[in-house]
């Protein structure tokens, strides 16, 4: 007799266990993502680093001096140099927190600028458990639940979290996990697949430009869940999202794709500036698998 045979299949209540098991890993790890976080890596008076003062400080949209329409009509650092950056949903949610943050004096409380940045990955970190907890109970995948932790915990996190001015990778963020999630639920339900490519991949492009990865990655998450027409109908309402995006892009800037003649690495030529992006993606990776050197 064959082992399929003689093996036992797990009952329904052990299945339910398991989930159970999962959810509660999900759990403590949002938990420990909002302690790590939020309280133990948060300083009592924290100042703004690298580029964060003039992202925030000298910007009409986000200290309100113009209407919250203008964060869509033009570039990310138009207040000092066109860089080509168009991330209208990440000005606006500084526009948020400076209207929260602008003391009676003038000066800001920059602790407001980070609870929003923590707030953001806690809720990135939770829907990304949903995605893995919908995966596990319609694909019967393990919850990973270390590389959830990993995501969640590692000290890299910083470079998003604790820079205020990473708060554009947060929101496109947001978008991938919003979208995949909604393309687990996009089993033979077209109108689902539509909203997870559209809906994702629109909210990441608003936020920062590498959302345009998701055009590929959105497709991969629907067709786990519904299979290929899924996943067709999922990357077709991507592709419409980007040239949606684009098309803000164009009319903002007057080209999607403009010359970025105020982006730090804007006088290199193209081979040093791919020199220097593999160089970090590098210097990143041996960070995340060796944080202790």
């Amino acid at each position: 007799m064959s082992d399929a045979i003689d093996s036992p299949r797990p009952s329904s209540a052990d299945a339910a266990r398991a989930r159970a098991r999962s959810a509660l890993a999900v759990v403590l790890v949002v938990l420990g993502a909002a302690l790590a976080w939020g309280v133990l890596a948060m300083p009592d008076d924290p100042r703004p680093s690298y580029d964060d003062r003039e992202a925030v400080v000298g910007n009409p949209v986000v200290e309100g001096s113009l209407p919250a329409r203008a964060a869509f009509e033009r570039d990310y650092w138009h207040h000092w140099e066109d860089a080509g950056h168009y991330r209208p949903l990440a000005t606006l949610l500084l526009r948020f927190d400076h209207a929260r943050a602008l003391r009676s004096d003038g000066s800001l409380d920059w602790r407001v600028f980070r609870r929003t940045n923590v707030a953001l990955h806690v809720l990135v970190v939770t829907l990304a458990g949903l995605v893995l907890l919908r995966l596990e109970r319609v694909r019967s995948l393990a919850l990973p639940w270390f590389g959830l932790g990993l995501f969640a915990l590692h000290p890299a996190g910083a470079d998003v979290v604790a820079w205020i001015s990473g708060r554009t990778s947060l929101v496109s963020g947001l978008g991938a996990a919003v979208g995949a999630l909604i393309a687990t639920f996009a089993t033979r339900r077209r109108t689902v697949a539509l909203l997870a490519g559209f809906l994702g991949t629109g909210i990441a492009l608003l936020g920062k430009e590498d959302g345009v990865v998701l055009v590929v990655a959105m497709p991969v998450v629907a067709a786990a869940c519904g299979g290929r027409r899924a996943a067709t109908w999922t990357f077709l309402a991507a592709l419409a999202a980007t040239a949606g995006v684009a098309a803000l892009r164009g009319l903002a800037l007057g080209d999607p794709v403009p010359s970025a003649t105020g982006a730090p690495l804007a006088s290199e030529p193209l081979m040093a500036r791919v020199g220097i992006g593999l160089a970090a993606w590098w210097s990143g990776f041996v960070s995340l698998v060796t944080p202790w050197v």
